[in-house]
């Protein structure tokens, strides 16, 4: 029986031969493949771990960020409400004036003072357009002032 293969005893070692290499290729491939995708697991692990910690970082800082905003924010309020202080102060001595320069005007009974009256009654106008037109530039002001605190206190650092 083996006499029968002996014509073709070459062309099966050699097929068995390339079947063997074609199989020890297929191994060498398998296994490579496969050491490839334990190192591009561990790649992507690193690479997950880098982005996390750069994500925990990056939300650090924005809560910084919000903090240091409100913290300016609840300071400019502060100096808003120093400043209508000041303005509700500036605004009653002003009245109080006022009411002063009428009284004034109030006691005068003679003609002969209707002049004065008339004069005294032209300052206190004027007075009062003027502490109402300073008062309203104080304001303004102050309204600038603290938005340029709120900016400064708010940009990051």
């Amino acid at each position: 029986m083996l006499n029968l293969l002996g014509p073709y005893k070459y062309v099966v070692d050699f097929l068995v031969i390339a079947a063997l290499v074609g199989l020890a290729a297929l191994g060498v491939h398998k296994y490579n493949a496969y050491q490839q995708d334990i190192g591009a697991s561990r790649v992507q692990d690193a690479w997950n771990k880098a982005t996390l910690i750069a994500k925990d970082a990056q939300r650090l800082r924005e809560i910084q960020f919000q903090q240091e905003k409100d913290n300016a924010i609840a300071q400019s309020a502060k100096s808003i409400q120093a400043a209508n202080n000041a303005a509700a102060t500036a605004t009653q001595s002003g009245r109080v004036l006022q009411s002063t320069i009428e009284a004034v005007l109030a006691r005068s009974s003679t003609d002969s003072v209707d002049a004065n009256r008339r004069y005294l009654a032209a300052v206190g106008a004027i007075f009062k357009d003027c502490s109402d037109k300073y008062r309203e530039l104080g304001q303004e002001a102050d309204r600038l002032y603290n938005d340029k605190q709120t900016l400064i206190g708010a940009w990051p650092r």
